[in-house]
């Protein structure tokens, strides 16, 4: 267990980090409708099999690889650090190269490139397939765009203040549709308190 546990330990860790980044930074309260997408899981795995390969070459060259720092001469807190920074360390670039209108990175991130775009696409694909299918009931429901407009506002003033709530407002009134005035709505407060509004 000590040879490969440090590995897993990186690994599982990893796995935790890179979903928990990716959630809280672009789907904090609308995780569930990625819940179920494989495309997330082997986005996190990604970076897992990364950590598992790193902490197990680290281990397997012993002493020949030393890492100073507190605790670091211990596999297992190298393995939380090899976890936790995995995801920061795979996205050092050395400099971009532009062709047309498209930068690609040069340097380690060029190895994620080759699949992790496809991945976070396919997550963003089955969040905006999922909001479509959840927001097109309530839309058939609720029809009355001004209705649904002052709806939307009036709730956000529990939650927003000040400039905060004059953009979300100005925003939501920019809008054509029920279906776009909804999501805006969904992406601020989540499908419980979404589903309470609309209920």
């Amino acid at each position: 267990m000590n040879a490969i546990g440090p590995p897993l330990l990186a690994a599982v860790v990893a796995f935790v980090v890179a979903s928990l980044e990716l959630i809280t930074s672009s789907y904090p309260r609308t995780f569930s409708f990625i819940r179920k997408s494989w495309s997330l899981y082997a986005y996190a795995a990604l970076y897992a099999l990364i950590a598992f390969v790193v902490q197990l070459g680290w281990n397997a060259l012993g002493s020949s690889v030393s890492a100073t720092g507190s605790g670091l001469s211990n596999p297992w807190v190298r393995a939380l650090v090899v976890g936790i920074s995995v995801k920061a360390f795979m996205h050092i670039r050395l400099f971009n190269v532009t062709v047309g209108a498209k930068s690609f990175p040069i340097g380690i991130e060029s190895l994620l490139q080759l699949v992790e775009p496809l991945l976070l696409d396919n997550v963003r694909f089955e969040y905006l397939s999922g909001i479509d299918t959840f927001i097109d009931g309530y839309a058939a429901r609720f029809t009355d765009l001004a209705q649904v407009k002052a709806k939307i506002v009036e709730r956000s003033s529990q939650i927003l203040s000040g400039d905060e709530l004059a953009g979300f407002a100005a925003s939501v009134n920019q809008t054509t549709s029920v279906e776009a005035a909804m999501k805006l709505y969904l992406k601020l407060v989540g499908r419980k308190y979404f589903q309470q509004t609309f209920h």
